[in-house]
């Protein structure tokens, strides 16, 4: 998530030490899709479809792979396969993108102050990793922190996890190494904070991973073309891909390369305009998008990547602010059958 304006929350910034040091009818778009392969209308080539697995969704030609292990890998449960989001109040959400199903999980219980919570990602036993961060009266980042959330019960426990300067605000995501290496690497995208809808180019660093043990942000490299320096939240999947939702005048989805941060030509989200709060994720082969105006509930639009088919209206009232959402790699890369 990102936010346009923070000053409001201007205080006493009470994270603890270590937190601060470690801390209707669908409508298409411009013809281009995300995971049609083979379409003659594709952005995304059909190569390498055997080693994910044929129609489980986008592939970018060219792009590797490879990750970076930061996380042990264990089974698959039920719970894992879900989306979660988490609203401004601190409360976490399981979504059930069939049945639009919102369902209240728990209340995180972080030891945060007066910093708020700003991006979600979830691993594969059943922690959702929060970013949280505090800006001063002018909207600057002065302070971010990485907790990690037991999500069936929403306690907190405080990482040694260090956010550099100009990483303090990140979207989030984990991406699996490969369709045949389930190791996981959770990546983190720099947000420019411009605090404006345009696009111009902003500030940010780009792509970054977190090895959540070693508690070491390492940067990779910035997005690419009309995505240089812009910020972004982040989705992964389980077959080795991660996809970024931009913040544009008019939203943008793009894949990334995890070995570079370079992106592909980004797929305009027509019927979706810049957002005050926004999340991001990707399930059975489609991407789902959660954007808020200031002080209003956040709406889910549905990217349907077989046909590139968009529905802005797929969730028109959450009847929530919707500021993190996230995704294990055990969910399913292609529509259930």
């Amino acid at each position: 998530m990102a936010s346009r304006v923070r000053g409001w929350w201007a205080g006493v910034f009470l994270l603890p030490v270590a937190a601060i040091t470690a801390c209707g009818g669908a409508v298409t778009g411009d013809g281009a899709t995300l995971g049609s392969e083979g379409s003659s209308s594709s952005r995304f080539s059909s190569a390498s479809s055997a080693s994910h697995g044929g129609d489980e969704g986008p592939i970018l030609s060219g792009f590797s792979d490879a990750g970076t292990a930061s996380a042990a890998i264990g089974p698959c449960s039920a719970a894992s396969q879900l989306v979660y989001v988490l609203s401004s109040d601190g409360e976490i959400y399981s979504f059930d993108p069939p049945t639009k199903v919102f369902t209240d999980i728990a209340t995180i219980q972080c030891p945060s102050g007066n910093a708020v919570p700003n991006s979600m990602a979830v691993d594969r036993q059943g922690n959702a990793w929060v970013n949280y961060v505090y800006n001063d009266a002018q909207g600057e980042n002065v302070a971010g922190a990485v907790f990690k959330v037991a999500i069936a019960t929403g306690s907190c426990e405080v990482t040694n996890i260090v956010l550099p300067a100009g990483w303090l605000h990140i979207g989030m995501g984990f991406s699996s190494a490969s369709a045949t290496d389930s190791t996981d690497t959770l990546y983190v995208a720099g947000d420019d904070l411009t605090g404006t809808c345009s696009d111009a180019v902003g500030s940010s660093l780009g792509l970054g991973s977190i090895d959540t043990i070693a508690g070491t942000l390492s940067p990779i490299g910035p997005f690419s073309g009309g995505l240089l320096r812009q910020g972004a939240e982040l989705t992964g999947t389980g077959d080795g891909r991660l996809f970024g939702f931009f913040d544009l005048s008019v939203a943008e989805v793009a894949q990334i390369d995890k070995v570079s941060g370079a992106t592909s030509p980004p797929i305009s989200m027509t019927g979706v305009p810049c957002p005050w709060d926004f999340a991001f994720s990707f399930w059975g082969g489609d991407f789902y998008l959660y954007t808020s105006r200031e002080n209003s509930n956040s709406s889910v639009t549905h990217y349907t990547s077989a046909d590139g088919g968009i529905d802005p209206n797929y969730v028109p009232d959450t009847g929530f602010s919707i500021v993190g959402a996230g995704v294990s790699t055990c969910a399913p890369t292609a529509q259930p059958r």
